[in-house]
């Protein structure tokens, strides 16, 4: 597994590679917290930031894509939202998250999925939401193929 991490900050791999053996299943992770970041690091689209914004579906499953791309990793988890306690002129509201997995299949082709979230609490709640989210989302794709 791969992760491209935003407002998590690099926390989704962290709490995997918490667990002893993490190595089997963790190849590593990209902290892209800024636009620049995610277009240069993970190959996003400006447009795709342009048109729908930083904190968005598009831009997290390019996300995804991205570190999927770059790595050798089977499955990507992509997590871009805003945590607060305020937000950026065009952003959604604070606690809102987007999360987005792509996976290898077994024909070789890669499969994502992505949703937004809507986490209450202050930014190290929404964070910690975001992780757990993350995880359970990426145990529910590994049990669906």
């Amino acid at each position: 597994m791969v992760t491209a991490e935003s407002l998590t900050a690099g926390k989704i791999a962290a709490t995997v590679a918490d667990v002893p053996g993490a190595s089997r299943a963790l190849w590593g992770g990209f902290i892209c917290y800024s636009p620049e970041a995610k277009v240069r690091v993970l190959g996003v689209n400006p447009a795709t930031i342009a048109d729908y914004g930083v904190v968005s579906e598009h831009t997290a499953r390019e996300m995804a894509l991205g570190a999927l791309k770059r790595s050798e990793a089977d499955i990507a988890v992509a997590v871009t939202g805003v945590a607060g306690p305020s937000r950026n002129e065009g952003d959604p509201q604070v606690g809102a998250v987007d999360i987005a997995i792509c996976q290898k299949t077994a024909e070789g082709s890669i499969a994502c999925h992505s949703k937004r979230m809507l986490f209450p609490g202050n930014r190290r709640q929404i964070r910690e939401q975001t992780v757990r989210a993350a995880l359970s989302g990426v145990l529910d794709s590994l049990d669906r193929s």
